[in-house]
């Protein structure tokens, strides 16, 4: 009875969804790894230094000892497509037409898990490059995921944005205080833009 297909289809559902998908977005500062966003980000740059010969740091200060069995790569990978998941699940649920919502609410459900969704791809694309694209929910195990092309990710990352831009509300008229606005798509958009050489968007 609480699948996303029979929960999804009203305000109510969506906004548990939403509390929900924010909740795994907030996993990117809150979740036990062997390595925080500052030791793999700023660690080894001029923002950050560690000040340990060894600890929470190693290797993302020694780029020639980086590998492909790194935890917090690992950790931060699946946390990404956690998100895009959620946001999936989110999107087809607001999508659906059955679902009990006047156009204005379908819009805002689909800003908020569109923007969410570019988030993790935009991560997940500034980290890695090309990586598989997952556009509809996974309910069931797959296994033969390929690498997108840069161009197809960037398309997506810059549509979802584009919308949520349109749709969402300004910053001074959100519903609740951390609810997405706006501002923050349009500041991830000219994230991607400078990401993508896009200087002039």
């Amino acid at each position: 009875a609480y699948s996303p297909l029979n929960t999804f289809k009203n305000v109510a559902g969506l906004e548990s969804g939403i509390a929900g998908l924010q909740a795994s977005v907030r996993e990117q500062y809150t979740m036990q790894v062997t390595q925080s966003l500052l030791a793999v980000f700023q660690v080894g740059t001029d923002v950050a230094l560690n000040g340990l010969d060894a600890g929470e740091a190693e290797p993302f200060q020694n780029y020639a000892l980086l590998n492909s069995e790194s935890p917090a790569a690992l950790n931060y990978w699946s946390w990404s497509y956690k998100v895009i998941n959620n946001a999936n699940q989110i999107i087809k649920g607001a999508s659906d037409n059955t679902s009990v919502l006047t156009t204005a609410q379908r819009n805002l459900y689909l800003a908020e898990a569109k923007f969410f969704r570019a988030y993790a791809y935009n991560f997940l694309v500034t980290l890695w490059g090309s990586v598989p694209l997952i556009d509809q929910p996974l309910d069931v195990p797959k296994t033969d995921f390929v690498r997108a092309s840069l161009e197809s990710l960037n398309s997506l990352i810059n549509d979802d944005l584009i919308f949520a831009a349109a749709n969402l509300p300004a910053i001074d008229a959100v519903s609740k205080p951390g609810r997405i606005s706006k501002e923050a798509a349009q500041q991830l958009l000219a994230e991607a833009y400078l990401r993508q050489g896009k200087n002039d968007l």
